[in-house]
């Protein structure tokens, strides 16, 4: 009986993977929609990394993801929806000697200190990714959850931040600098959910209304 209740309850919602980027530079006019139309409240959120958001997504703990990848998800299990991509950026404070110039290579940036995001998001790979190409070996001075966080880090110049430029630090203590190399690595943001997951008339339709706010 209890478990017939809690089946019922999850059938009347849909449980939404919302990395906290995405949470906090796509999902605002995303909620303005549901409210509008008497759905927000029938959403659950998730909020990790990309990386974590996915592995939940396949193993049935959610129903629906908005997602961070550097390409284009490739898993014959989940369909995706690409609806944006925003290349990578360096956060530096307004005291940092990188704040005089307006992009950089990420060579150049072989004795900073950085101070990035914990395992599970999709930004330590793209880092990652340039840190091999330029044969470098980064001084990572801390590691957080929260963007908010990493930019009053960042602001006291703790250490320089490596985040999607999609992100604004709305402040004037920080400023973002582009990078100038080839073949950046992007941050792909998709909706993704499993091929396998029958949505619910509730379920469809809230996710009609997100596909209307991303578009």
């Amino acid at each position: 009986m209890v478990k017939k209740e809690i089946d019922s309850n999850r059938l009347q919602q849909l449980a939404l993977g919302l990395p906290p980027i995405i949470e906090n530079n796509y999902f605002p006019l995303i909620a303005k929609n549901l409210k509008n139309h008497g759905l927000l409240d029938k959403i659950k959120t998730w909020e990790y990394g990309s990386k974590t958001t996915l592995a939940a997504l396949k193993n049935g703990e959610i129903d629906l993801a908005l997602l961070g990848s550097i390409d284009p998800l490739s898993d014959e299990g989940i369909h995706t929806e690409e609806f944006d991509r925003q290349p990578f950026a360096i956060f530096v404070s307004r005291q940092h000697p990188l704040a005089k110039v307006k992009q950089v290579y990420f060579s150049e940036l072989k004795n900073e200190d950085f101070v990035l995001f914990k395992d599970g998001f999709i930004h330590n790979q793209a880092f990652n990714l340039l840190v091999t190409r330029n044969h470098l070996r980064p001084r990572v001075v801390f590691r957080s959850n929260g963007t908010h966080s990493l930019m009053n880090l960042i602001a006291q110049g703790v250490g320089i931040g490596f985040l999607t430029s999609v992100i604004s630090p709305l402040r004037d203590d920080i400023i973002k600098i582009k990078l100038l190399d080839q073949d950046l690595p992007h941050f792909v943001t998709s909706i993704a959910y499993r091929r396998s997951h029958i949505f619910t008339p509730l379920q469809q339709e809230i996710l009609t209304e997100i596909r209307k706010s991303l578009n």
